[in-house]
């Protein structure tokens, strides 16, 4: 069957057409946004394909036929560097796979040096092979990486199933798609589909992965305190209150400690403000090896900190307040050079979430413990039970010397 008597001349000229296309666009949209340097290598890569492929109209016009090694090679060069641009985007282009990018063409360049004059679909079925598993990296990268989207996800499948099914039409119709002027039938058509439709898909499909990294990037930088690059108080409550909702459901234990630095604005008035900033990244950094990747480390204001602690109860919230203060004390005994010795009052509250309550009732629990200390000599942390009542608060350690629970 023929549909549209479109032949393969006109496939390839369609193709030509839509990479550079692509490339001019992604060139406009470059100096328009002034992205990162990415970008500017995806441009490559559809520009040397939309190359390779005005190379293939000439040879089939029977112009300069030892052009053709040239056409394969910049073919496979530009799939090659559209997977290797995926792949390095999602963080996984290791040393082992560098070697393969280059041993493939060589490869290549070898096989179209050898079968240049070869009219048969040997050379075809070489190239076609190394464009699927160029693609099937790309879709591994999209798709298994632990960071990927779903729209990521998406595009992955995309670049796994569109040029398996390349292969698989190519092969149904050796003899159509290797002879110029052949009338295109339905599966030779659908080949040619397949790859035009995998240009498109991966033109597109790279600008809105970078857009969508791009924005997270924006609401990462967004949600973090300029200072000390721990989250800042808006997003604290954001990813908090989900945490404290799921404790509420499944009935968890959580916890959460209040800290706040000892007469800091007497340090700001004696050392600086300089000093006084250097003092919090040190407090951040000190709290930032004492606890879980899983916990929420907020700055709340000023010199007042948060952590909020998921699937944690009473005994494992006490235990890591104790492990901070101490550490913060050996600092005070070791103190010297550009950073002061310093202190902190801690509040620690625990409990299984109720129906009625957020995650503010528990940080006010927090706030009690925490002026516990302030009303008691400072330098010290103290616990005070969720929902409990002020004459609940126990004091955890003494001032300048941690000595237990108590």
């Amino acid at each position: 069957m023929q549909l549209l008597h479109i032949d393969m001349m006109t496939m390839i000229f369609v193709l030509v057409v839509v990479n550079l296309i692509s490339a001019l666009y992604y060139l406009v949209y470059i100096r328009l946004t002034k992205p990162r340097t990415p970008m500017r290598f995806f441009i490559g890569s559809k520009a040397i394909q939309g190359i390779s492929w005005l190379l293939r109209l000439f040879v089939f016009n029977g112009m300069f036929p030892m052009l053709i090694i040239l056409a394969d090679v910049t073919m496979t060069f530009g799939f090659a560097l559209e997977a290797i641009l995926f792949v390095h985007f999602k963080g996984l282009l290791k040393k082992g796979l560098r070697a393969f990018f280059i041993g493939s063409l060589g490869f290549v360049l070898t096989t179209s040096v050898i079968l240049w004059n070869d009219a048969g679909p040997t050379r075809n079925v070489i190239l076609l092979i190394a464009y699927f598993t160029y693609m099937a990296l790309a879709a591994w990268s999209l798709l298994f990486s632990h960071d990927a989207t779903v729209f990521q996800r998406v595009i992955g499948v995309c670049y796994g199933i569109i040029p398996l099914a390349s292969v698989a039409l190519y092969l149904s119709v050796l003899s159509e798609v290797s002879t110029p002027g052949h009338p295109t039938s339905l599966n030779g058509l659908l080949y040619y589909v397949s790859i035009l439709s995998m240009q498109i898909i991966g033109s597109v499909g790279f600008l809105l992965a970078v857009g969508e990294r791009d924005e997270q990037h924006l609401l990462e930088i967004a949600s973090r305190d300029a200072l000390t690059g721990i989250l800042n108080r808006k997003a604290f409550f954001e990813r908090a209150e989900v945490q404290y909702e799921r404790a509420w459901k499944e009935r968890h234990a959580i916890s959460a400690l209040m800290l706040d630095i000892d007469l800091f604005k007497g340090i700001n008035d004696m050392h600086g403000h300089q000093v006084g900033d250097r003092v919090i990244r040190h407090l951040c950094e000190t709290v930032l090896s004492t606890i879980r990747r899983s916990d929420l480390f907020a700055r709340f204001g000023g010199e007042e900190f948060v952590v909020f602690l998921p699937d944690t109860g009473e005994t494992e919230a006490r235990a890591l307040a104790l492990r901070i203060h101490e550490a913060v004390q050996r600092h005070r005994v070791q103190a010297g050079g550009d950073l002061p010795a310093y202190s902190i009052s801690m509040g620690v509250s625990s409990g299984i979430p109720a129906a009625t309550d957020r995650i503010d009732a528990l940080l006010a629990d927090c706030d009690q413990a925490m002026y516990y200390c302030k009303h008691h000599g400072r330098n010290c942390a103290a616990f005070k039970p969720a929902g409990g009542k002020p004459d609940e608060i126990q004091p955890l350690c003494r001032n300048d010397a941690c000595q237990g629970i108590e």
